[in-house]
């Protein structure tokens, strides 16, 4: 994976507890939810499949400290759309060892692919350059 480094997955300098050599599979799908709330939502999953079961647990255990360390980090980040993105897929983050493979999954409610949507073309159109041969 390109963010290996000394045999260890790292992501902004933090080691991850996977191996270099993790077969990983991710995906984002559209929630099916009778919730009205919850219609139009982004279900996210990422699964790693492990060597044996007993590595599997060790890094779900891992993963979910990490993720419980990352929202206490965030909690006081100032309220933008990134950092709204940020905590909401924290918050709802679920890891767990499942036989030989670990699986995070969170999901993205409607709100926030919303608010994410207008942050993008909410920037600023740059103003074109001066004519200079004038």
């Amino acid at each position: 994976m390109p963010f290996s480094e000394r045999g260890a997955i790292s992501i902004f300098g933090l080691s991850l507890p996977l191996e270099d050599d993790s077969i990983i599979v991710a995906s984002a799908t559209p929630a099916l939810s009778l919730n009205g709330s919850l219609a139009g939502s982004l279900d996210l999953k990422v699964e790693e499949i492990a060597a044996t079961d007993e590595v599997a647990a060790r890094q779900a255990a891992s993963l979910a400290t990490l993720v419980s360390v990352a929202r206490e980090f965030t909690a006081p980040l100032a309220a933008n759309t990134a950092n709204n993105g940020l905590k909401q897929i924290l918050e709802n983050a679920k890891v767990i060892a499942n036989r030989n493979r670990v699986v995070v999954t969170a999901t993205l409610t409607p709100s926030l692919l919303a608010s994410l949507a207008q942050g993008e073309t909410a920037q600023p159109a740059s103003s074109p350059a001066p004519d200079a041969s004038k």
